[in-house]
Order: structure tokens, then C-alpha cells, then sequence
């Protein structure tokens, strides 16, 4: 019997030695929808368990989905979501916009520079000014960004320590852009939806995240359970 009660008493030590802090799942929980989506952890840094397989498959998630092979390729990835992703796309469309007295998306078809994707953002754009007159939809950026730090760490090619000062990072950026959990959730909500205008598949990401997204904000949702205003140490 003295043997079991040691036994237990060393197992609940390694639990508290691995328990994330409210700082870290704070941070954390900025990926929650995404998490949600893949049914993921977000009780540790990584998205699943650390196995051979789950690395390989988070190995070519990554080479498919970001043309990312090694740990040099996920850094410059990071960097260019950080300074040139979504937010700063909405950003000159938003510009263009307001430029024009009477804008109109049949200007925009006889425009041979811009793409099929960049016609599509314009067009779901316009669909919904008044929620994206104003909006910066950062927080999608910044989220994606923490979402590839949990993979890079799955993959190995960054370290614990590294995977945390970048997530750390992106967070007290985010903090101060926010007022609550609501907040942030709408504008990571509305980029992943401008995301997947870009293909002309927002609504069917429209019905999975909104899903998600009340869940989240419930009376017993996950977010509720974390102190916007949290110390990020």
C-alpha cells in the first residue's frame, strides 16, 4: 500500500511538473478554433501526441498545405503571415475601395493584373463592407502563426523553448488588440472566412466555424474559462 501511495504521489509531481500555466494556456488557446477543428489538444503545446506517425502527418500537412520542408522554410513562412498574410491583403483592398467614389467589381474584370483569388477577397469583400470596412482581421494572421509554431514543434524543427518565446510573442501582440475573448474570436472568425473566399469556399467554412466559434463563447465555453486580461509572463 506504501508502495501505490508513493507511486501516486510521484505521478501527481509529474503532472504539476508539465502543467501548463494560465499564461501559457492562454496563449494557447489563441489556435482554439483551429484546435477545435482538428480535434486537437489544447492542454499541451503540441496539437497531438508526440508520435512517429502524427509527426510524419503534420510533416506533409505542412509540405502540402504551406510549402514547408524544413525549419528555415517554417521561419521565413512565420515572418511572411506576420508581415504580408491576409490582413495586410484586406488592408489594400480596403484602401482601393475607399478610394473609388463608385466602386464596382465590373472594373475589377478588366483588370488583367489581378488574380482569380484577389477577385474573389474583392467580391466577398464588397458582400460584406460592414463588417469589413473596419476590420483588420490580424488576428487570423497572428493565430496562424502560433498554429505553425505547435506544428514546427511536432516536426522538430523547433524546440520547446524556441516554439514558446514565438507563441509568447505573438501573444502580447495580439492582448493589447482585443478587448475579450469575443473579439478576437470573430476577427480570427471573418479571416479564416476571407481566407477561404479567396477559393470561393467561404460558406462552407462559414458553417463549421461559426459552429465552433459559439461553442467557444458559450456559457460553458472553453474561452470563458480564460482571463482575457491574463499576465502573459
Amino acid at each position: 500500500m506504501k508502495r501505490i501511495f508513493l507511486l501516486g504521489i510521484i505521478l501527481l509531481n509529474i503532472q504539476a511538473m508539465f502543467a501548463l500555466s494560465d499564461a501559457q494556456r492562454w496563449a494557447l488557446a489563441l489556435t482554439e478554433i483551429m484546435t477545435e477543428v482538428n480535434h486537437a489538444s489544447h492542454d499541451t503545446l503540441n496539437f497531438s501526441k508526440l508520435t512517429k506517425r502524427n509527426k510524419v502527418g503534420y510533416e506533409q500537412m505542412l509540405i502540402r498545405d504551406w510549402g514547408v520542408h524544413n525549419r528555415e522554410e517554417l521561419l521565413e513562412t512565420i515572418t511572411h503571415v506576420e508581415h504580408s498574410g491576409h490582413a495586410q491583403a484586406l488592408k489594400i483592398i480596403q484602401n482601393r475601395i475607399n478610394k473609388t467614389k463608385y466602386f464596382s467589381l465590373f472594373a475589377l474584370m478588366n483588370d488583367d493584373e489581378l488574380s482569380e483569388r484577389y477577385y474573389n477577397y474583392y467580391k466577398f469583400t464588397l458582400a460584406n463592407w460592414d463588417i469589413f470596412k473596419d476590420r483588420t482581421i490580424i488576428a487570423w494572421d497572428y493565430g496562424r502563426c502560433i498554429s505553425l509554431c505547435r506544428w514546427g514543434y511536432d516536426c522538430g524543427y523547433l524546440t520547446e523553448q524556441e516554439a514558446w518565446e514565438k507563441i509568447f510573442y505573438y501573444a502580447k501582440l495580439i492582448q493589447p488588440l482585443y478587448s475579450n475573448w469575443e473579439d478576437y474570436g470573430f476577427d480570427y472568425y471573418m479571416g479564416r472566412l476571407f481566407w477561404a473566399s479567396g477559393f470561393c469556399e467561404e460558406f462552407d467554412y462559414a458553417r463549421i466555424t461559426d459552429t465552433i466559434y459559439k461553442k467557444l463563447t458559450g456559457p460553458t465555453g472553453y474561452w470563458r474559462q480564460l482571463d482575457w486580461a491574463v499576465q502573459l509572463e
